[in-house]
Protein backbone atom coordinates (compact mmCIF):
# COMPACT_ATOMS: atom_id res chain seq x y z
CA UNK A 1 0.00 0.00 0.00
CA UNK A 2 1.36 3.42 -0.97
CA UNK A 3 2.02 6.03 1.68
CA UNK A 4 -1.01 8.36 1.86
CA UNK A 5 1.18 11.32 0.94
CA UNK A 6 3.36 9.65 -1.69
CA UNK A 7 5.19 11.89 -4.15
CA UNK A 8 3.35 12.52 -7.39
CA UNK A 9 0.11 10.97 -6.16
CA UNK A 10 -2.89 13.25 -5.92
CA UNK A 11 -4.41 13.11 -2.49
CA UNK A 12 -8.10 13.63 -1.98
CA UNK A 13 -7.62 14.36 1.70
CA UNK A 14 -6.98 17.93 2.69
CA UNK A 15 -3.80 19.81 3.54
CA UNK A 16 -4.96 20.00 7.14
CA UNK A 17 -4.18 16.27 7.44
CA UNK A 18 -0.47 17.12 7.25
CA UNK A 19 -0.74 19.10 10.50
CA UNK A 20 -0.77 16.18 12.91
CA UNK A 21 2.02 15.08 15.25
CA UNK A 22 1.89 11.49 13.94
CA UNK A 23 2.37 12.41 10.25
CA UNK A 24 5.85 12.46 8.76
CA UNK A 25 6.98 12.90 5.15
CA UNK A 26 7.44 9.67 3.20
CA UNK A 27 11.06 8.50 3.17
CA UNK A 28 11.17 8.47 -0.64
CA UNK A 29 10.05 12.09 -1.03
CA UNK A 30 12.64 14.19 -2.87
CA UNK A 31 14.11 17.12 -0.96
CA UNK A 32 13.13 20.64 -2.04
CA UNK A 33 15.70 22.53 -4.09
CA UNK A 34 16.50 24.56 -0.94
CA UNK A 35 15.75 23.10 2.50
CA UNK A 36 13.72 25.76 4.37
CA UNK A 37 14.27 23.93 7.66
CA UNK A 38 18.01 24.67 7.60
CA UNK A 39 18.78 27.27 4.90
CA UNK A 40 18.33 30.98 5.51
CA UNK A 41 15.83 32.81 3.27
CA UNK A 42 14.53 29.67 1.53
CA UNK A 43 10.96 30.85 2.27
CA UNK A 44 11.49 34.38 0.88
CA UNK A 45 8.61 35.66 -1.28
CA UNK A 46 6.29 32.87 -0.23
CA UNK A 47 3.08 34.32 1.20
CA UNK A 48 1.93 33.22 4.64
CA UNK A 49 -1.83 32.67 4.42
CA UNK A 50 -2.78 30.90 7.64
CA UNK A 51 -1.37 29.47 10.85
CA UNK A 52 -3.07 26.73 12.86
CA UNK A 53 -2.09 26.00 16.45
CA UNK A 54 -3.26 22.82 18.13
CA UNK A 55 -2.49 23.56 21.80
CA UNK A 56 -3.44 20.06 23.01
CA UNK A 57 -0.99 18.39 20.64
CA UNK A 58 1.57 21.25 20.67
CA UNK A 59 1.54 21.36 16.87
CA UNK A 60 1.59 24.34 14.49
CA UNK A 61 0.91 24.35 10.76
CA UNK A 62 1.76 27.31 8.56
CA UNK A 63 0.19 27.49 5.09
CA UNK A 64 2.02 29.36 2.31
CA UNK A 65 1.19 30.33 -1.25
CA UNK A 66 4.38 29.73 -3.21
CA UNK A 67 3.54 30.82 -6.75
CA UNK A 68 5.95 33.75 -6.34
CA UNK A 69 8.61 32.04 -4.25
CA UNK A 70 12.17 32.93 -5.24
CA UNK A 71 13.95 29.86 -3.88
CA UNK A 72 11.28 27.16 -3.90
CA UNK A 73 9.84 26.92 -7.39
CA UNK A 74 8.45 23.37 -7.31
CA UNK A 75 4.83 23.33 -6.22
CA UNK A 76 2.44 26.23 -5.80
CA UNK A 77 1.84 25.76 -2.07
CA UNK A 78 3.84 24.82 1.02
CA UNK A 79 3.00 23.60 4.51
CA UNK A 80 5.42 24.00 7.40
CA UNK A 81 4.62 21.83 10.43
CA UNK A 82 6.21 22.22 13.87
CA UNK A 83 5.67 19.43 16.42
CA UNK A 84 6.41 19.61 20.14
CA UNK A 85 6.05 23.39 20.06
CA UNK A 86 7.74 25.09 23.00
CA UNK A 87 7.32 28.72 21.91
CA UNK A 88 5.17 30.54 19.35
CA UNK A 89 5.28 34.29 18.68
CA UNK A 90 3.20 36.38 16.29
CA UNK A 91 3.60 40.05 15.45
CA UNK A 92 1.12 41.46 12.94
CA UNK A 93 3.16 44.61 12.44
CA UNK A 94 1.22 47.50 10.97
CA UNK A 95 -2.52 47.42 11.69
CA UNK A 96 -4.92 46.75 8.82
CA UNK A 97 -8.69 46.46 8.60
CA UNK A 98 -8.67 44.34 5.41
CA UNK A 99 -7.66 40.70 4.95
CA UNK A 100 -3.90 40.45 4.47
CA UNK A 101 -1.46 37.98 2.99
CA UNK A 102 1.97 38.09 4.56
CA UNK A 103 4.90 37.97 2.08
CA UNK A 104 7.99 36.47 3.69
CA UNK A 105 10.87 38.93 3.54
CA UNK A 106 13.32 36.77 5.49
CA UNK A 107 13.45 33.32 7.07
CA UNK A 108 16.06 32.29 9.60
CA UNK A 109 15.90 28.66 10.73
CA UNK A 110 18.32 27.31 13.32
CA UNK A 111 18.84 24.17 15.37
CA UNK A 112 20.28 23.61 18.82
CA UNK A 113 20.44 20.11 20.21
CA UNK A 114 16.93 18.70 20.06
CA UNK A 115 15.26 22.00 19.16
CA UNK A 116 14.43 23.52 15.82
CA UNK A 117 13.45 27.18 15.51
CA UNK A 118 12.52 29.63 12.80
CA UNK A 119 12.05 33.37 12.67
CA UNK A 120 10.10 34.77 9.73
CA UNK A 121 10.20 38.46 8.84
CA UNK A 122 6.97 39.45 7.11
CA UNK A 123 6.14 42.48 4.97
CA UNK A 124 4.74 45.32 7.04
CA UNK A 125 7.02 44.70 10.04
CA UNK A 126 5.26 41.45 10.94
CA UNK A 127 6.91 38.35 12.25
CA UNK A 128 6.41 34.73 13.18
CA UNK A 129 8.67 32.76 15.51
CA UNK A 130 8.46 29.07 16.41
CA UNK A 131 10.58 26.80 18.62
CA UNK A 132 9.79 23.08 18.46
CA UNK A 133 11.23 19.59 18.84
CA UNK A 134 10.49 18.50 15.24
CA UNK A 135 9.67 20.20 11.96
CA UNK A 136 8.44 19.04 8.57
CA UNK A 137 8.16 20.93 5.30
CA UNK A 138 5.90 19.84 2.44
CA UNK A 139 6.05 21.35 -1.06
CA UNK A 140 2.74 20.56 -2.77
CA UNK A 141 0.68 21.35 -5.84
CA UNK A 142 -2.93 22.33 -5.23
CA UNK A 143 -5.11 22.03 -8.35
CA UNK A 144 -6.48 25.33 -9.65
CA UNK A 145 -4.11 27.53 -7.65
CA UNK A 146 -1.70 28.55 -10.41
CA UNK A 147 -3.62 31.69 -11.40
CA UNK A 148 -3.01 35.10 -9.87
CA UNK A 149 -4.60 35.71 -6.50
CA UNK A 150 -7.57 38.06 -6.19
CA UNK A 151 -6.86 41.57 -4.92
CA UNK A 152 -7.95 41.32 -1.30
CA UNK A 153 -9.31 44.83 -0.80
CA UNK A 154 -11.35 44.57 -4.02
CA UNK A 155 -12.66 40.99 -3.79
CA UNK A 156 -15.78 39.70 -2.07
CA UNK A 157 -15.58 36.81 0.43
CA UNK A 158 -16.56 34.15 -2.14
CA UNK A 159 -13.80 35.28 -4.52
CA UNK A 160 -11.27 35.26 -1.69
CA UNK A 161 -12.30 31.74 -0.63
CA UNK A 162 -11.95 30.34 -4.15
CA UNK A 163 -8.86 32.37 -5.08
CA UNK A 164 -6.62 31.17 -2.26
CA UNK A 165 -5.52 27.74 -1.13
CA UNK A 166 -7.11 26.57 2.12
CA UNK A 167 -6.54 23.83 4.68
CA UNK A 168 -9.36 21.89 2.96
CA UNK A 169 -7.62 21.87 -0.46
CA UNK A 170 -6.63 18.51 -1.97
CA UNK A 171 -2.99 18.26 -3.08
CA UNK A 172 -0.19 16.38 -4.79
CA UNK A 173 3.02 16.05 -2.79
CA UNK A 174 6.04 17.38 -4.72
CA UNK A 175 8.81 17.32 -2.11
CA UNK A 176 9.38 17.17 1.64
CA UNK A 177 12.03 17.44 4.33
CA UNK A 178 12.21 16.98 8.11
CA UNK A 179 14.17 17.89 11.21
CA UNK A 180 13.83 15.25 13.91
CA UNK A 181 15.28 16.51 17.19
CA UNK A 182 16.89 14.03 19.52
CA UNK A 183 16.15 14.15 23.22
Amino acid sequence: MAHPFAVGISVTSALENLVRPDVRPPSLAPNPEMDPLVLEDALVEGQLLDVRFDAMRKTIGALFDFKGGLQLREGNTAVLVAVGVENFEWNSGEPSSVPTVWPVMGSRPHTSGHRWAIDLSLLGNGGLGIVAQRAHFYGVDVPGMDDAQPVLDEADDATVRTGFVSWHSPFTLVNATSFEGTL
